[in-house]
């Protein structure tokens, strides 16, 4: 390991907690680091202060600079999912825990989370919402996990947490042509994880698959049950 210097104009854009993603253009071998938004200071207090949230997007090359779009943005939000897809050259966000400061709504109600569907195009630098009904879709959630799917042209989501504090481990695709949403009942597959939050995962691509996997994780937010088991989510190609 070695620490790598930052002056405190970098650090101020780097004190955050929230996902990061590296993007390598295809074709080279440079890569830069992604983060938007997330929380400047923890739980509760940034529910209750305007500055309780960072409200940019950094870019990380030798250094960390904020990204000036040519578009308004997503609401400043935290414990939301970032992901990168390469063919389409473009990140994007899902849902989150925003704070409301400015119309007084409390801590863990459900005007704080968050349903949103954003892509902000690497080349443009624009953000864009995909609008969608949100009826019959994940619905307002946190700490939801996504993998793009770009051979049938979805974005997939697993589980998240609502805010009563449940946690979720249902699976849905976006249709980004239909703009539509479908929950997949992975049950008749075979088993599936329990409910959780707080897991570690990672995607990878195969040569027929997408795989998302999850290790371990809370079973709640309140008195929870910490987990130790690791599952793999397939998603082919073929779009089966």
């Amino acid at each position: 390991w070695s620490e790598i210097a930052q002056n405190e104009a970098e650090m101020g854009r780097a004190n955050r907690s929230t996902e990061a993603v590296a993007v390598r253009k295809k074709g080279t071998h440079k890569t830069v680091a992604y983060a938007f938004s997330g929380s400047s200071s923890t739980l509760p207090a940034f529910v209750n202060r305007p500055d309780g949230l960072q409200h940019n997007l950094v870019r990380y090359k030798n250094g960390w600079k904020e990204v000036t779009p040519g578009s308004s943005a997503p609401r400043a939000r935290a414990h939301h999912p970032l992901i990168y897809a390469e063919g389409w050259n473009a990140l994007f966000v899902y849902g989150g825990y925003t704070n409301d400061a400015v119309n007084g709504t409390g801590l863990f109600t459900p005007e704080n989370y968050l349903g949103d569907l954003w892509r902000f195009d690497l080349e443009t630098e624009t953000w864009g919402q995909i609008v969608f009904t949100e009826a019959g879709g994940p619905g307002h959630r946190d700490n939801a996990k996504l993998i793009a799917d770009e051979h049938n042209g979805r974005i997939w989501l697993f589980g998240g947490s609502q805010f009563d504090g449940t946690t979720l481990s249902d699976v849905w695709f976006f249709d980004l042509q239909t703009r539509t949403w479908t929950r997949v009942d992975t049950a008749m597959t075979g088993p599936a994880p329990a409910p959780r939050f707080g897991q570690f995962y990672f995607t990878r691509e195969t040569d027929t698959a997408y795989e998302l996997y999850l290790f371990g994780g809370a079973t709640a937010e309140f008195a929870p049950v910490l987990l130790n088991d690791m599952w793999r989510l397939t998603i082919p190609f073929n779009g089966n």
